[in-house]
């Protein structure tokens, strides 16, 4: 489904692409116009940002969004600008399209911009139709004339200057972007600051554990200096390695953390830059602590539903966990266990980034009456976990239909042994079978990470050393949901200890 009217799409908690698997968020294009083009608060953008565990799920979370500012059903970016600040010069128009973009570029998802925008096409008219301009030297008077923002180009030419300011200036994000892992796939960790119209944030990639710290100033008119926190220990130093006033030579401008881990960070009106730590994060001295906080023990849930077009949609619950201590780094996994197959752990999520939650709706075959238990894993990345249960929960009868009808989550049938002791230099092998609506897919985890090709049934080490020792998981998963099966224990020449810090905490730990 598609609809330009975020509000619209608000209502449709599955609203997800099915070639992509993805969800095209207008309201994040909304979000971000709101900050850009009308000068919106940064708070108002965290608030916003903080609702994206709205799309964590089994197999999903908000990193696989579709994510940008414009498109053929809303219009173009550029249209927005120009409607949202009439008085603008050109000059300012084209600060406010790197900025959009810079917000767009550093964020999380996947961004897509629209084709033209990076030629400064605005979209006369600003409805979809208007948006819809090819991009060759147009004849159609109503595109003939058209300005395109940036330069003394219009719709009489045609659209494929690679010597374009926006073009150019979208390709240094886009390098950028490729160059460092954290800012396509890292947790994004928004950090308040006092000025209103400057938005901070972290970007921590899991396994680089290197903090990248972005600023953007709206402001039009005003210089703003603030102290951005950070997960910096004091006295760290983090460099300028973009400026988006001079995005081929960002300057090296390094801030070195004060006692309580923030830099200070001055940004000219419109300006944005990124910095990058220089040395990856320390293992905090202590594990981080958690309690998890809704809903209750022995808490019985009720569901509702909700009528949107004639299709009907079950509500969620929150399942939600406070973590403590370290430095504010940490994923929370969320797994449920039926009192119907011990021993196995269904994934509900893992989420990157403080409030830690998961919206939870009952499997589809979920027995009336199942005693259930949640339990959430918190890791600090750094070898510390911590672990907390909420047992004895049910679900309140309801005559509502909760995921694909009749679909069954996988269920491992057969698990693969407890323990297994091998010599050095021999191969194993560890095998399971698995019951639930087809088809099945399968990925084999050692200590919580995914092993590369291991996504069969059977997961083969043909010559073992001492770094195949540890745990092993297999997650077994449909469109229904993902399942965890026991652990096996893996020790190679019986000199490998069986426990890992994580060992008790039925943790999943990546995305």
């Amino acid at each position: 489904m598609e609809a330009a009217d975020a509000s619209l799409t608000r209502a449709y908690p599955d609203d997800r692409s099915a070639a992509t698997g993805s969800y095209p968020t207008f309201e994040a294009a909304e979000t971000a116009r709101k900050f850009v083009s009308q000068g919106g608060t940064a708070a108002a953008l965290a608030d916003f940002i903080a609702r994206d565990d709205d799309y964590t799920d089994h197999d999903s979370n908000v990193h696989s969004t579709i994510t940008f500012l414009g498109n053929h059903d809303a219009g173009r970016f550029a249209f927005f600008l120009q409607q949202d600040n009439p008085d603008a010069p050109p000059a300012r128009l084209a600060d406010l399209v790197k900025l959009g973009h810079g917000l767009l570029y550093l964020s999380r998802g996947q961004p897509v911009v629209y084709y033209g925008d990076e030629q400064g096409m605005i979209g006369r008219g600003g409805n979809d139709m208007q948006a819809r301009e090819d991009m060759f030297a147009s004849q159609a008077p109503d595109f003939r004339t058209a300005t395109l923002l940036g330069t003394t180009r219009t719709g009489a030419d045609d659209k494929f200057d690679e010597q374009h300011p926006f073009y150019r200036f979208f390709s240094r994000l886009g390098a950028l972007r490729a160059r460092h892992p954290a800012l396509r796939v890292g947790a994004m960790l928004p950090r308040l600051t006092a000025e209103p119209g400057l938005f901070a944030f972290s970007r921590i990639e899991r396994h680089e554990l290197v903090e990248y710290v972005i600023a953007l100033n709206n402001s039009r008119t005003v210089t703003l200096t603030a102290s951005v926190p950070t997960s910096q220990p004091a006295r760290a130093t983090v460099m300028r390695i973009f400026d988006s006033r001079t995005p081929d030579a960002p300057g090296g401008e390094a801030l070195t953390a004060d006692s309580a881990g923030a830099v200070r960070v001055t940004l000219a009106p419109l300006q944005f830059a990124v910095w990058r730590a220089a040395a990856a994060l320390s293992a905090p001295t202590a594990p981080p602590q958690i309690s998890l906080v809704n809903p209750a023990d022995e808490a019985t849930l009720s569901f509702t539903s909700r009528e949107v077009d004639g299709l009907v949609f079950p509500t969620r619950r929150e399942i939600r966990a406070e973590v403590s201590g370290g430095d504010g780094v940490a994923e929370v996994t969320f797994v449920m266990s039926r009192a119907s197959r011990p021993g196995q752990y269904e994934l509900l999520g893992t989420d990157d980034a403080a409030p830690y939650r998961v919206f939870w709706e009952p499997p589809s075959d979920l027995a009336p009456g199942e005693t259930l238990e949640f339990i959430a894993t918190a890791s600090d990345l750094r070898g510390h976990c911590a672990v907390a249960h909420i047992r004895g929960v049910t679900v309140a009868p309801v005559k509502i239909s909760f995921g694909i009808p009749g679909a069954k989550t996988p269920c491992i049938l057969k698990p693969a042994p407890a323990t297994l002791d091998v010599t050095a230099g021999t191969g194993f092998t560890l095998s399971v079978q698995a019951d639930g609506m087809g088809p099945i897919d399968y990925q084999w985890l050692r200590n919580g990470e995914r092993i590369a090709g291991a996504t069969a049934a059977t997961c083969s080490i043909v010559q073992a050393g001492r770094a195949d020792a540890g745990e092993y998981r297999v997650l077994a998963h449909n469109l229904a949901g993902t399942s965890i099966s026991p652990v096996t224990f893996v020790s190679i020449a019986a000199a490998t200890s069986r426990l890992s810090p994580c060992s008790d905490t039925k943790s999943v730990v990546g995305h």
